[in-house]
């Protein structure tokens, strides 16, 4: 998107806090979007108003919530949503994990973007707004954690299990890698 293409729009990033949402609205802000980030972190928030100030409006927010996704794309009607919160997984073998541990990821990371998705969808946003929703390369490769987790028992004499490959990961990956114009 070229920056004059965002001046004077509002552009609304989920998990704007810190990371990739922090710098996905320091960025919009410099194309001259008004921004409305939207995180849990409160301190956070209220640091990156003072340094970033002007056009900058924080809202803290459960982004995982289908109310506040609703009542904020209404309010404040972004040409662009950027998805970006997302929860950090406890890293440890699984059957040190208890299911709210294990799923906690599902619980943010897809949620919050299944509910602004839907929510975008039903409003819906004017004609030629644009929603990013980003994701690690897990979702596409595994986590690189995997070291982590328990190697298969396997019976002697047999050979060692060997990753299952997806050709559909792999394809996806490749044009992601083309999809968007320089």
């Amino acid at each position: 998107m070229a920056s004059q293409e965002l001046t004077g729009t509002t552009a609304l990033v989920t998990g704007a806090s810190s990371g990739f949402g922090r710098a996905t609205t320091v960025a919009l802000l410099a194309a001259g979007a008004n921004v409305v980030a939207v995180a849990r972190n409160t301190q956070r928030l209220a640091e990156s108003r003072d340094e970033l100030g002007g056009l900058l409006t924080t809202v803290t927010a459960d982004v995982a919530d289908p109310i506040v996704a609703g009542s904020l794309l209404e309010q404040h009607r972004p040409k662009t949503l950027v998805l970006n919160a997302g929860a950090s997984p406890l890293m440890r073998p699984l059957q040190h994990h208890t299911w709210d541990t294990f799923n906690r990821n599902w619980e943010v990371d897809v949620r919050q973007a299944f509910h602004w998705t839907r929510e975008a969808l039903l409003l819906p946003l004017a004609p030629q707004s644009t929603v990013i929703a980003l994701s690690s390369g897990a979702a596409l490769f595994g986590p690189r954690s995997a070291a982590a987790m328990p190697a298969p028992r396997q019976q002697s004499g047999s050979s060692p299990p060997t990753a299952p490959t997806n050709p559909r990961a792999r394809d996806s990956a490749s044009a992601s890698s083309r999809c968007c114009p320089s």
